[in-house]
């Protein structure tokens, strides 16, 4: 059995993904989650405090909301529609 093989769970289910939101989307481990899904075709949501500091996620085609963890009803309209 090779014990190195990774499945990707991207690519390995056979159900499509809708659009995944990604919390913190501008920060030091969500940039790169959202490029990768984007890469990889993924519809994103990019939830942040500040949507203007994610110019280059908008450019790459992740849809950039304004949001804060402690704020509920931001939580609850960036997880509408989101998978």
């Amino acid at each position: 059995m090779d014990t190195h093989h990774r499945v990707d769970p991207l690519t390995s289910s056979t159900a499509p993904l809708g659009q995944v939101l990604v919390v913190g989307a501008t920060g030091a481990l969500g940039r790169p989650v959202v490029k990768l899904l984007r890469e990889r075709g993924v519809a994103v949501r990019a939830l942040n405090r500040h949507p203007e500091r994610a110019a280059d996620l908008a450019a790459l085609g992740a849809e950039v909301v304004a949001g804060d963890l402690t704020d509920a009803a931001s939580l609850q309209r960036a997880c509408t529609g989101a998978t």
